[in-house]
């Protein structure tokens, strides 16, 4: 089964500590069989709180909350919270396994990037650009940066 993912959108919203993005999920067999489609809002609260409303018109509604937790700097703690309602416990099953498996390909990347002030993007990549625009509000001058991270005079 694919995936494919169209129609996103991310933009800052009026509250200046919220953000929102948009997506359309298709799925689709062998690459030519749509399966089922699902719209996703999420809304980042600030940089710690992270609320997606999924909808499938197959499936139906569910929800997804994530809390981020700084442990020390450069180390977090994430937690996911999944609710829908009991018929879709196989579904949700499912979509935590997927949740999974994306969020460790994700952490292996974390774990080894490389930090540029001003990296070249695909065009694709534009709302990613913004997003980093906007969550640098977060940040203070007393902030601890990468740079940082080999000082041990934390």
């Amino acid at each position: 089964m694919d995936a494919k993912l169209c129609c996103t959108n991310w933009s800052p919203l009026e509250d200046r500590h919220i953000a929102e993005t948009r997506l359309n999920h298709i799925f689709m067999l062998f690459g030519k069989i749509q399966c089922f489609s699902m719209d996703v809002i999420g809304k980042q609260i600030g940089p710690a709180y992270v609320h997606l409303v999924l909808h499938s018109p197959t499936f139906g509604n569910f929800q997804i909350f994530q809390t981020i937790t700084p442990v020390e700097p450069l180390l977090q703690k994430v937690v996911h919270r999944f609710y829908a309602s009991r018929f879709m416990a196989p579904i949700m099953k499912f979509i935590i396994f997927g949740e999974t498996v994306m969020f460790e390909r994700d952490l292996n990347i974390w774990n080894h990037k490389m930090y540029r002030n001003n990296p070249m993007l695909l065009m694709e990549e534009s709302s990613l650009k913004k997003f980093r625009k906007w969550y640098a509000q977060f940040y203070t001058v007393n902030s601890k940066s990468f740079q940082l991270e080999t000082n041990t005079n934390w």
